[in-house]
């Protein structure tokens, strides 16, 4: 027991001089903050293996009862829509079968705040807050947008 106290000791001596030295000496490392984990209710994104066809896609879209949404054929990729309470089953089902390489809730992703990049305040269009762009002040709306262009 001295022992294992001795060490005890001597690692809260550590943190105490570390935490007085600046506080920049690192001696336990806390993970990240859990993200949200919101999604869009019934919506699936999935992914399918190379060589699936687009009936295979189809079909087994069918198969779990959803309705194809939308797709981005280069990255293989499906968006559909089941009934929010069939999300779990459908993204089992579809995991299940090795012609799927992911599915996945349609999670809703948010910025958590500016970034660190020097040239951020340039990029007008990433914190459009109503500055002055080309002499013109606010953001533009569809009216105005329709109306600038004669439609």
């Amino acid at each position: 027991m001295g022992r294992s106290f001795s060490r005890l000791a001597a690692l809260v001596i550590c943190v105490v001089v570390g935490a007085l030295a600046g506080g920049s000496t690192v001696v336990a490392k806390v993970g990240p903050a859990k993200p949200d984990k919101k999604a869009v209710p019934g919506d699936l994104i999935v992914r399918f293996a190379a060589g699936v066809s687009d009936d295979e896609r189809r079909e087994m879209l069918r198969s779990i009862g959803a309705k194809e949404t939308g797709k981005a054929d280069r990255l293989r990729l499906r968006f559909a829509h089941v009934d929010p309470d069939a999300v779990l089953d459908a993204i089992k089902r579809l995991e299940d079968d090795s012609r799927v390489a992911y599915a996945e809730p349609n999670f809703v992703l948010t910025a958590d705040g500016i970034p660190a990049d020097p040239s951020f305040a340039q990029l007008w269009g990433l914190n459009n807050t109503g500055q002055a762009v080309n002499g013109t002040t606010g953001t533009p709306t569809r009216t105005s947008t329709r109306s600038r262009r004669g439609t």
